[in-house]
């Protein structure tokens, strides 16, 4: 990245603009771009390592020439929060993206680098987890470690290397296990040796790692594709259910013993005789409906914020304000002080409150499992980020395509594929003989009571799902 390096290296910024232009050409989106070993100094401005559409966030190596990481990251992600570790040796930059729930790390440990060098990288790096504290967020770590005697097969230090390349190994892997994170890189990304890593805590992230050949460093480019797109992410919309529908009704609040007497009340066998055949389902659907409405309240609109802790935020807000005061007044330390404290305690308040909460659905749809499993299964589903199992595809020409017509017409011709057209003249039929039965068996044989239907709702589970007749 430094234009005055004396290796091999240029002005790389027109070059990483033009793949990721190139990505873009492509419909792949790309969230993050890490890259390591970028020479750059303090008084090289991030102006001058401006990529239109991303922000900059690095780590520079201070003391002596090398070194360095650097993340560009999109700006629809906002980066909320950013920590460096830089002891002349090791590098690593730590970026927090709370709009995602994803923390970003870029790691570089040298060659020759000494244990307690390295120890100290992967301490801050845990520290930074910690700090965190949030076990929805996706970890993923990334960067240049040059520990090639790991075998990411087997998960195993070979033997070869010096004695502080073998023991900075088992402290990377001693540190996955502690984290319970995963390496996914297992081509060579220089040489023969698996040196750039990709490492996550979520086993369902990556779904593709390539590794390629790039004039932009003596490593391979690695291509880590995601489960899901960070860039696709929409806002959550306040549902919309029509009125004449069941969707409509908040059954979790019926009064199901005034239901029982409504519907016990209807003469059903007069209502199936006052129309056809073909019209009852339609009677029988509006007359359930209705009785419906007059036992089970409408569902409420959510307001998207959540209530109980209304209070406590109107409260830290108008402590805010009184803080700001204070602040502007240049008011004495002591009171600025006690009132930041009140700030401090409300907002743990309000944490406290929002994680009882969460852990009161959570406790809640844990005890419906087995009297109502779609609403526990409804309930870890909208915990998922990764919404679709399909995220991309190969195409004739082995290229990975995300965009969905693409995808979907892919699809389309694979299961074409394996479906024969029945009126070709090629088809001939199976070629085999056909059971007896010795006794055939015809409509007549077949009738359905009165009690035979009743029996059969009665056997319908309360939770069941309503399908709308049409």
């Amino acid at each position: 990245m430094n234009p005055s390096a004396s290796s091999t290296s240029r002005w790389k910024v027109p070059d990483i603009s033009a793949y990721i232009n190139d990505e873009r050409a492509r419909n792949h989106s790309l969230p993050f771009v890490a890259l390591t070993e970028t020479w750059l100094k303090p008084y090289m401005a991030d102006a001058q390592l401006h990529v239109p559409g991303y922000t900059v966030s690095r780590c520079d190596r201070s003391g002596r020439v090398g070194g360095g990481v650097l993340l560009y990251s999109h700006i629809n992600i906002p980066v909320s929060e950013c920590d460096t570790f830089d002891d002349g040796t090791c590098e690593g930059l730590f970026c927090r993206f709370s709009t995602i729930n994803t923390c970003v790390v870029v790691a570089y440990r040298p060659t020759n680098a000494p244990l307690s060098s390295f120890n100290s990288l992967l301490e801050f790096i845990s520290t930074c987890i910690h700090r965190v504290n949030d076990e929805s967020y996706d970890i993923m770590l990334t960067g240049d470690y040059n520990l090639p005697s790991i075998d990411w097969q087997t998960v195993s230090v070979s033997s070869g290397g010096s004695s502080e390349t073998q023991l900075s190994a088992h402290s990377l892997l001693n540190f996955m296990a502690k984290h319970l994170l995963s390496q996914y890189v297992l081509c060579p990304t220089r040489g023969n040796n698996v040196l750039d890593l990709f490492i996550t805590n979520n086993s369902r992230l990556v779904t593709n790692v390539q590794a390629q050949a790039t004039s932009l460093s003596d490593h391979h480019l690695v291509d880590v594709m995601l489960a899901t797109n960070p860039l696709s992410r929409k806002e959550a919309t306040i549902p919309k259910f029509d009125e004449s529908s069941f969707r409509s009704l908040d059954f979790f609040k019926a009064d199901f013993d005034a239901l029982k007497e409504e519907l016990q009340e209807v003469n059903w066998s007069q209502l199936r005789d006052s129309c056809s055949f073909e019209e009852f389902p339609a009677l029988f659907t509006e007359t359930l409906f209705q009785i419906c409405c007059s036992c089970v309240p409408q569902k409420s609109v959510p307001s998207g914020r959540p209530k109980h802790s209304n209070a406590l935020r109107r409260k830290c807000n108008r402590q805010k304000a009184r803080l700001q005061a204070l602040i502007d007044k240049n008011a004495s330390e002591d009171q600025i002080k006690a009132v930041r404290n009140k700030v401090a305690l409300l907002q743990y308040d309000i944490m406290t409150a929002h994680t009882k909460k969460l852990d009161e659905k959570e406790n809640r749809a844990i005890e419906k499992i087995k009297s109502n499993p779609k609403f526990f299964y409804s309930y870890a589903r909208s915990l998922s980020t990764i919404k679709s199992s399909i995220n991309m595809l190969f195409d004739a020409n082995q290229e990975i395509t995300t965009d969905t017509k693409q995808m979907a017409d892919l699809l389309q011709e694979q299961f074409s594929s394996v479906f024969s057209d029945p009126s070709s003249p090629d088809i001939k039929d199976p070629d085999f003989p056909l059971p007896m039965i010795e006794h055939p068996q015809t409509l007549e044989d077949f009738c359905i009571m009165d009690d035979d239907i009743i029996s059969a709702i009665g056997n319908i589970p309360p939770n069941s799902a309503l399908i709308p007749l049409l």
